[in-house]
C-alpha cells in the first residue's frame, strides 16, 4: 500500500504471540496477520529497523473463519453446523469449527461465529 516495501513471510508465533523476522530491510511496512480460524488484520505504516524490537498491536483477531477464506459467512456456518455437537476424537469433529479450542463444537463456537458473521479480513 502507498509505496511501502513488500516483503512476504510466513512465521509462527511463540506461546505469547511474539514472532521474529530475520533478513529484514529497514523501512516502512504494512503488516498483516492471519491465524487459522480468524479474519486477517492489517496494521499500516509500521517503521521497522534491522536489529530493533518493534511492538505492533493487532488487537484481538475476529474468530469465525472456519473455511480459512478470510470471510465469515454461510460457508463457515455450514462447516460449523456439520460438526456441531461433536467432541475431539469423534467422527465428524472439525478442529477448525472449534473456535474457542475447548475440544468441542457447541453453542459457544456458534455464538463466536455469529458475532463476526458477514465480516471479512482486512488483507
Amino acid at each position: 500500500m502507498g509505496g511501502n516495501k513488500t516483503w512476504e513471510r510466513n512465521v509462527t508465533t511463540n506461546d505469547t504471540g511474539v514472532f521474529t523476522i530475520t533478513g529484514l530491510i529497514s523501512g516502512t511496512y504494512d503488516i498483516g496477520i492471519k491465524n487459522w480460524t480468524t479474519l486477517s488484520r492489517l496494521v499500516t505504516n509500521v517503521t521497522l529497523s534491522s536489529g530493533m524490537t518493534t511492538v505492533v498491536d493487532f488487537g484481538n483477531p475476529k474468530e469465525g473463519d472456519v473455511t480459512d477464506d478470510d470471510k465469515c459467512n454461510i460457508l463457515d456456518l455450514s462447516a460449523l453446523g456439520s460438526s456441531f455437537g461433536k467432541n475431539k476424537g469423534e467422527g465428524g469433529y472439525n478442529k477448525w469449527a472449534d473456535l474457542n479450542r475447548d475440544d468441542k463444537v457447541n453453542i459457544l463456537d456458534l455464538s463466536t461465529l455469529g458475532g463476526n458473521y458477514n465480516k471479512v479480513g482486512s488483507l
